[in-house]
């Protein structure tokens, strides 16, 4: 299997997806880098896998979607503990999750939000995707986060991909300002302010980041979001 980065593998799955990008919104680890305002960030590691949430809710829409991917040269994973929705192309892994629950399995709560609210984005090859807000992509790591368990955030991969954009989106503030949805903003301020609190939270960051003296910065970006008299309108009483 080839040695891909990340913006190598969207650019692979999305050409292979062609039109059906119009269905899909692209989540996970492999498009944090596309949050990133910050040209000097330190670029996030490599994932060896796609997300993507596609816009159908139930089984029989998922079999039709299911059939669009074999005429693509997409696969069925059947080795052994691989999720029902993903497949193979070329050797990589893809995930093609429903936005809502069903009897696939359950989906994650903040995905139909994200959907309905998508962005496109322009890859390098000219190729249109779309991904979520921003608001709702970290909604979505935190649901991710919190599903896993665990108290220590070291190693975590949804936490790590928080903190990479905390700290490279550099208008992650502006853009919560300008969210209409009071829903999304107040659950981020909850979770930031949760994060904040924890005892070891500065050494938890610090392990997770590929740059050195950039804690306390990302620390006072999650103050920002957790503490009401930081934003305009936060939506918590």
């Amino acid at each position: 299997m080839p040695n891909l980065s990340n913006n190598d593998r969207l650019r692979q799955i999305a050409k292979a997806l062609d039109e059906l990008n119009a269905d899909i919104v692209y989540v996970g680890g492999a498009v944090i880098q596309l949050y990133s305002t910050d040209a000097a960030a330190v670029n996030p590691m490599t994932t060896y896998d796609v997300d993507c949430v596609v816009d159908i809710a139930s089984y029989h829409e998922f079999q039709e979607f299911e059939q669009k991917l074999y005429a693509k040269h997409f696969r069925n994973d059947i080795s052994e503990g691989a999720p029902i929705c993903r497949f193979l192309y070329d050797g990589e892994k893809v995930d093609f999750m429903p936005k809502v629950d069903t009897e696939i399995g359950k989906s994650n709560s903040w995905y139909r939000k994200g959907v309905e609210c998508r962005q496109p984005y322009k890859l390098e090859d000219g190729k249109i995707i779309y991904i979520m807000p921003v608001q709702y992509f970290l909604a979505s790591k935190f649901e991710a986060l919190h599903s896993r368990g665990g108290n220590d955030y070291r190693g975590e991969k949804d936490f790590e991909d928080i903190v990479f954009v905390v700290n490279s989106c550099s208008n992650l503030i502006n853009e919560l300002q300008k969210c209409a949805d009071s829903n999304v903003k107040g659950f981020l301020a909850k979770e930031f302010l949760a994060l904040i609190e924890r005892q070891n939270i500065q050494e938890e960051i610090e392990s997770s980041m590929m740059e050195d003296g950039r804690s306390d910065s990302v620390i006072s970006v999650m103050e920002a979001i957790a503490f009401e008299s930081s934003l305009k309108n936060i939506g918590i009483v």
